[in-house]
């Protein structure tokens, strides 16, 4: 099936000039399964003409550190092993559907709704992404089959005011944010010339970010990028 999910001229116009690498360590419990234990930095200054929208702070490779737990988008543990890992990722790359397309399968069950985290689970026997999204004061999960894009399983429903103080932060820093996570995959999977495994957010300083996890030919990859709020586009 073909992505036809439109791009914005910006990000086709993007270019990339990596500046510098340094190391850090994973946060444990960042509900990034596929993160292993210690993450590679490469910091890219990005030339972006026209793309407003979003600023590149930086795009992280990810070795996989070894170990037993299980990779799945449910698991808060980082910690994966490398035949898990290779089973996740064959099965993320038969995948028929995008994580751009199950996005956009996702935000057409509701109108007026943001997409808030998306990922992909191939632990399932019917691998699928796990989509959460923001519509009025209320989270919708559900579930898209990667094979044929039919939204199965039903829907789990939670109010807002049911969430953690710092979730409920982010989404309303997502209502104001001036870009959206599926412009944040586009320039995620062109600077990594690869595809979108999962995203979400992060705040840091009170600043909201996307952070896309991408499977490029390299590896695994973070990207993380700033929008701006709306208004200051």
């Amino acid at each position: 099936m073909t992505d036809r999910n439109p791009e914005p001229e910006a990000v086709r116009r993007m270019t990339e000039r990596p500046v510098g690498t340094e190391t850090a360590r994973a946060k444990p419990g960042g509900g990034r399964a596929w993160i292993g234990a210690s993450l590679r930095v490469v910091l890219l200054a990005v030339a972006l003409p026209c793309l407003s929208p979003l600023s590149i702070a930086s795009a992280v490779a990810l070795p996989v550190a070894a170990s037993s737990a299980p990779l799945t988008a449910a698991s808060g543990d980082p910690q994966i092993d490398d035949r898990t890992l290779d089973r996740e990722m064959a099965s993320f790359r038969a995948a028929a559907i995008s994580l751009r397309q199950a996005m956009t399968i996702a935000q057409q069950q509701h109108a007026n709704s943001k997409i808030a985290d998306i990922s992909f689970d191939g632990s399932l026997d019917r691998p699928a992404y796990k989509v959460k999204t923001l519509q009025g004061d209320h989270v919708l999960e559900q579930s898209v089959d990667a094979e044929t894009g039919a939204v199965f399983g039903g829907e789990i429903v939670t109010p807002l005011r049911e969430l953690d103080p710092d979730v409920r932060a982010n989404l309303a820093a997502l209502r104001g944010a001036g870009a959206q996570l599926a412009e944040a995959v586009i320039v995620a999977e062109r600077v990594t010339a690869g595809r979108a495994v999962s995203g979400g957010m992060t705040r840091d300083a009170g600043k909201l970010s996307f952070a896309i996890v991408v499977l490029s030919p390299d590896g695994l990859k973070q990207v993380i990028l700033e929008p701006p709020r709306r208004g200051k586009r």
